[in-house]
């Protein structure tokens, strides 16, 4: 037979981490990689910053109801089209986004909304249902959102009352519009009436 070839205890086998120089250069070596990370992470967020996240104008307007859903818990409570609403159990809401998540994280709560009238604070007590999958909290109230009329048909009921594309529907019959569901409501109820 012939005899095996034998390796050296090192051979083919990188150094132990200990002889890789001194101790302070093995220290930033190891530092390295998660620091860099940290730098690119903290790059990326600066740079979203600054060139802004967009946000829905919608959200950042005050809570002014333009359709109450009047199955909903907001109908069946009382508030209105029109309303202002201010705070809820006490804590300010000064926009849509805040009132929006506030009403989502409730779902099966009881809670006093502050409500703005004419003028007059009103304190209304809702029930604040849970919906969906993921039973999140709704009140069956939406932002205005006043009907723009895009196209009118040639012949249409429409046409011969006069409205054009580009129209803004204030108000049906005497009443104030606030939100488009309101027009289709409305319409819908009385059918072949002059309005």
């Amino acid at each position: 037979g012939r005899p095996k070839p034998t390796l050296s205890p090192t051979h083919g086998t990188p150094p132990p981490a200990s002889s890789a120089g001194p101790r302070w250069k093995r220290f930033f070596i190891f530092l390295g990689g998660p620091l860099t990370n940290l730098a690119v992470a903290l790059l990326f967020t600066s740079a979203a910053f600054m060139a802004g996240i967009q946000v829905p104008a919608l959200l950042e307007k005050p809570v002014v109801v333009g359709f109450v859903d009047a199955e909903g818990p907001a109908g069946r409570a009382g508030i209105l089209p029109g309303d202002r609403i201010t705070a809820v159990e006490g804590k300010s809401l000064p926009d849509w986004q805040s009132f929006s998540e506030m009403v989502l994280l409730s779902g099966g709560e009881r809670a006093v909304f502050t409500v703005l009238r004419d003028g007059e604070d009103f304190r209304i007590p809702v029930q604040i249902e849970k919906k969906g999958k993921y039973r999140v909290g709704d009140i069956g109230v939406y932002p205005e959102a006043r009907p723009r009329i895009e196209q009118v048909s040639p012949g249409s009921p429409a046409e011969a009352a006069g409205l054009k594309p580009g129209d803004i529907i204030a108000a049906v019959d005497g009443q104030p519009i606030h939100h488009y569901a309101a027009v289709v409501e409305t319409t819908r109820a009385r059918p072949g009436e002059t309005l």
